[in-house]
């Protein structure tokens, strides 16, 4: 698609079509965390999900930026995005 159409405004609506899923699922597995849990061990089982949760996003972070410096050539190379060459635009496409 980067070879048909390439306004950079066409590539926003992704997260938001992301983005909406996901705050739905979030909001059904609080749902389902509150009624699972008993009483007495709901702040818990809450609190567990809910660190488990926050931790896995820098985590996600971490590993992205060292899986991301394999690719070549370089994606923090700004140089490589002003050349726009063929090759790169596949490897900025693979990298998503």
């Amino acid at each position: 698609i980067f070879d048909v159409f390439r306004n950079q405004y066409f590539y926003l609506g992704e997260p938001i079509v992301v983005n909406i899923p996901e705050s739905a699922t979030q909001l059904v597995s609080i749902l389902l965390i509150n009624e699972v849990a008993d009483e007495s061990n709901a702040g818990l089982v809450g609190g567990l999900t809910a660190t488990i949760g926050i931790l896995a996003s820098p985590l996600a972070s971490v590993l992205g930026v060292q899986l991301f410096g394999f690719f070549r050539p370089d994606l923090s190379d700004r140089a490589n995005f002003v050349k726009d060459t063929h090759h790169f635009r596949w490897v900025v496409a693979i990298s998503c």
